[in-house]
């Protein structure tokens, strides 16, 4: 779990900068094949996600988040899914919600996002901090479509993709401005104590 560490200024015009290490990741192609699906070969799809890999992932199961600890070869960082759904919602219930990415030992690395019954996984067969704009990945789009004593049926789009676009999300800066007839307020803000794996930052422009 992060630190948290709580300082005091005293302003009377006071700039706050929230960080964000966030990079904005966007991988675009064709379907490939199918499962139980309509969807015809060679429609196009895009998935956009963000990621962080100085941030623990987690995900959420009804209304608890459960952090994923790193395992031996296995480093999970924060990813969440920033696009749409290509294939139709079945209005199965579920609450899941996942906010992670996965880098293995070997290099093989994914991305995943789902809220609800529907999701998206995509991966390459290289560690994170090389990739870039022309980088190959595949993709991998599921959709509940019923569940039973003897499982859960889902429709599913492959692809394959590239890399289109990456880049760092930007910071936004709040701007908070402390008003008193002395002229002088006290305020405060948290600072969060982020764990740092600088060597995992993918190269971009």
């Amino acid at each position: 779990m992060k630190k948290v560490h709580l300082f005091t200024c005293v302003v009377l015009l006071s700039t706050i900068v929230v960080r964000a290490d966030l990079i904005s990741i966007t991988a675009s192609g064709s379907i490939t094949n199918t499962e139980n699906s309509s969807f015809s070969i060679g429609t196009l799809v895009e998935y956009v996600f963000e990621f962080d890999t100085d941030q623990d992932g987690y995900f959420v199961m009804g209304n608890q988040s459960y952090i994923i600890n790193d395992r031996s070869g296995m480093d999970y960082f924060y990813a969440a899914y920033q696009g749409d759904f290509n294939l139709p919602d079945y209005n199965i219930q579920d609450m899941t919600v996942y906010y992670y990415g996965l880098e293995l030992a070997n290099g093989f690395t994914s991305l995943y996002g789902r809220s609800g019954s529907r999701g998206v996984q995509i991966s390459a067969q290289s560690g994170i901090s090389t990739w870039q704009v022309g980088t190959v990945l595949s993709g991998n789009e599921y959709s509940a479509i019923s569940t039973s004593a003897n499982g859960t049926v889902f429709e599913r789009a492959y692809s394959d993709l590239i890399i289109t676009r990456i880049s760092r999300v930007p910071e936004p800066s709040v701007f908070v401005l402390l008003i008193s007839s002395a002229g002088v307020l006290g305020g405060g803000f948290f600072r969060f104590q982020r764990r740092r794996k600088r060597e995992k930052r993918p190269n971009f422009q």
